[in-house]
Formats: structure tokens, C-alpha cells, sequence
């Protein structure tokens, strides 16, 4: 099993990534994903640009001035292709209040 939990967010190269994750597991192994639901329709997004701006712009904080690093957005959807293009099997994803995706995918 391979947990990775509020990481692909901050990670240039996805794909390499997602081979990566698949060549280490055995067959049937699985893979426990999170990420933040950052789209325009998720609660997450708004909070976190208030966060990013009150801190980043008003306290002067350099990491929030970067959004924390966030390179990379996602969707249940945008998760759920990254992983299938890269042979895995979705077994289950969970929409934690427009907050968290959780992607559990197979190899």
C-alpha cells in the first residue's frame, strides 16, 4: 500500500510520479490518495485563496504568497485520469465536503 496524502498538489511532474507509485506496488496493491477539491465549485478554493491572501498579503508571509506551494488542481475527475492513464484501477473516491478528494486506486 502507498499513502499520499496532500502531496500531488505540490508535485511538478504527475505522470512520472503516478509510474513511479505503480512500479513499487506489488500486483493488487493499492494506492490511498488526498487532495485538496480545488475548483471553482468546491468550499475548499475560496478559503484557502482568503487564507492565502490574509497571510501572503497582510502578514507578509512568503509561503502563502506561493498558495502554499499548489502547482497542481484537482477534481475528482482530473485525480481519477491521472491514475487510469497510468494503469491503475479507481476503487473508490470519496468527495469529503468539497474539501478533500480521497482517490483509492488499484494496481
Amino acid at each position: 500500500i502507498v499513502i499520499i496524502a496532500e502531496v500531488l498538489e505540490h508535485i511538478e511532474d504527475l505522470e512520472s510520479q503516478s509510474k513511479e507509485i505503480f512500479r513499487i506496488l506489488k500486483p493488487g496493491g493499492k494506492v490511498i490518495a488526498t487532495v485538496p477539491y480545488d475548483t471553482n465549485l468546491s468550499f475548499w478554493k475560496p478559503l484557502f485563496a482568503v487564507q492565502c491572501f490574509y497571510r501572503g498579503q497582510i502578514l507578509g508571509e512568503d509561503y502563502y504568497k506561493q498558495a502554499c506551494g499548489h502547482i497542481n488542481h484537482f477534481s475528482p475527475k482530473s485525480i481519477a485520469d491521472i491514475f487510469i492513464k497510468n494503469g491503475f484501477k479507481i476503487v473508490r473516491q470519496i468527495n469529503h465536503y468539497f474539501f478533500t478528494i480521497v482517490t483509492v486506486a488499484t494496481k
